[in-house]
């Protein structure tokens, strides 16, 4: 793993991949997330690709939802160490997405610790298969 970034390649993007996350992929719910995984043989040399997702329907202000996702996003980019090696020794790839299904906006440590707890579960669910 190269520090505690998150880069471009990273990131979960195109339409196909997305639409077959969801369709073949597993699904389960945490604390006000809602988390789609699959395993996927990505193009580049990258042991996830993940997204994260506010829904408009529940955070009405532009602003929030960013907000959100910006706390998504580092507090992702601080935990994903475990899971990165992880994946990395057992050579496989994920494709993830996150959203959040709350209706306020949680305090930055909540944040934290829920994606913890989600990428605890990722991990466990990848180390059984």
């Amino acid at each position: 793993m190269s520090g505690q970034n998150f880069p471009k390649r990273e990131r979960l993007r195109g339409l196909k991949l997305i639409s077959s996350l969801f369709e073949e992929g597993e699904t389960f719910y945490i604390k006000g997330y809602k988390v789609a995984m699959k395993e996927v043989s990505l193009t580049e040399n990258v042991p996830i690709r993940i997204a994260f997702a506010v829904p408009k329907k529940s955070i009405k202000k532009a602003v929030d939802r960013n907000l959100i996702r910006r706390r998504l996003r580092e507090a992702y980019r601080k935990a994903k160490g475990p899971l990165f090696n992880l994946l990395e020794r057992d050579e496989k790839q994920l494709a993830i997405m996150v959203i959040y299904l709350g209706k306020e906006i949680d305090a930055y440590p909540a944040v934290e610790d829920s994606i913890s707890e989600i990428l605890k579960i990722i991990a466990n669910r990848i180390s059984l298969s």
